[in-house]
C-alpha cells in the first residue's frame, strides 16, 4: 500500500486488510472435538525457493498433536505433493490430521484460516488472508524482502527468518543451489516464536 501511494501520490482512506465478502462464524471441527486449530501452508506458488521443507512443518506439528486439531492448506499439483508428504509423515505417527489441499473454495479457505488458533505460513497469498482476518501467524521468509511483503497490519504475525548474506535474493530457485535460507531455518524456532504467542 505504501508503494502504491508513493507510486501514485494519492493517499489511502483505510489501511486495513479486507475481503469482500462475510464468513460463516460456524467451525464444525470445534464443535466435534473442542480442540484448537493449528494451520500449515507449506506452499508457496512464486517458487520453490520460498517454501520451507515439508518434513519442518511434520516436526512443529507433531509438537502440537495432543492439543490442535491439524489442517493442512494448499492449492495445484505442487503444493498438493507437499501438503500429501506433511500428511503422510504424520500419519506415520499416528496423529490425526486433514489435507485440505485442493479441496476448499478461496470463501472456505479464508474461514478455515480464520478459526485457525495458529497459522504457520510461508511468503504466500493465504499469509496475506491470515493478516486480513488478524490471525495469530507465523510468517515463515527466505529469499524475499520480509520489510515489503510482511503480514499486512497483522499485530497477531511474527516473522521467522535467518539473516544471511544472500537474503534477499528474490530469486524462484535458490541460485547457489544450496537453500540455506530454508533449510537452516529449523524447526526450534518456529516453536520459540509460537511460544511467545503465550
Amino acid at each position: 500500500l505504501y508503494f502504491i501511494e508513493n507510486s501514485l501520490e494519492i493517499k489511502a482512506h483505510s489501511k486495513d486488510l479486507k475481503l469482500p465478502f462475510k464468513l460463516k462464524f460456524q467451525n464444525l471441527i470445534v464443535l466435534k472435538n473442542g480442540k484448537k486449530i493449528l494451520g500449515l501452508n507449506p506452499g508457496a506458488s512464486f517458487g520453490s525457493a520460498k517454501r520451507w521443507d515439508a518434513s519442518y512443518f511434520a516436526q512443529v506439528a507433531l509438537n502440537f498433536s495432543k492439543t490442535h486439531e491439524i489442517l493442512i492448506f494448499g492449492a495445484g499439483k505442487a503444493e498438493q505433493e507437499l501438503c500429501d508428504e506433511i500428511f503422510h509423515i504424520l500419519k506415520e505417527k499416528n496423529v490425526k490430521v486433514k489435507n485440505l489441499c485442493n479441496k476448499t473454495t478461496i470463501k472456505t479457505l479464508c474461514q478455515n484460516i480464520v478459526f485457525c488458533d495458529i497459522f504457520i505460513t510461508n511468503d504466500s497469498g493465504p499469509m496475506h488472508i491470515a493478516a486480513a482476518y488478524k490471525t495469530k501467524t507465523i510468517a515463515i521468509f527466505g529469499p524475499t524482502k520480509f520489510t515489503q511483503t510482511s503480514p499486512w497490519q497483522n499485530q497477531n504475525a511474527k516473522l521467522v527468518h535467518l539473516n544471511l548474506s544472500c537474503m534477499p535474493c528474490m530469486q524462484k530457485t535458490c541460485p547457489l543451489k544450496h537453500h540455506r535460507c530454508m533449510k537452516d531455518l529449523k524447526p526450534e524456532k518456529i516453536l520459540e516464536a509460537i511460544q511467545n504467542f503465550t
